[in-house]
């Protein structure tokens, strides 16, 4: 039996953790661009924007081939409405050390 298959889908409740409130906390979700999973579900796509999540296109590549799958992830994003800003994979380095210096900072402030 194909484990990636008979693997459940994640389960999280984004209805009880959300009430309309950004976290605080830095939330990454990742978008699991596999044919078979393609989780986080694009229907619960902007329920992550609104709670304040920075997403990431993740493969789930088990082989080299399986690399490919990727466009069925960026596929998920552009229907869920995710904009290119709020990918982290999706940012140059640059970007992506400007967003991790700015989440450093206010986790800092906040203890």
């Amino acid at each position: 039996m194909d484990i990636k298959k008979a693997r459940p889908r994640t389960r999280i409740n984004l209805t009880s953790n959300t009430d309309g409130r950004q976290s605080s906390r830095p939330l990454r979700c990742s978008i699991n661009a596999h044919p078979w999973r393609l989780d986080l579900d694009w229907r619960w796509h902007q329920a992550a924007l609104d709670f304040g999540c920075m997403l990431s296109i993740n493969p789930d590549a088990h082989s080299i081939p399986e690399l490919d799958h990727m466009h069925w992830g960026v596929e998920m994003a552009r229907k869920g409405g995710i904009p290119a800003d709020r990918v982290l994979n999706a940012m140059t380095l640059p970007e992506i050390t400007r967003y991790l210096r700015q989440k450093r900072r206010s986790l800092a402030r906040a203890a």
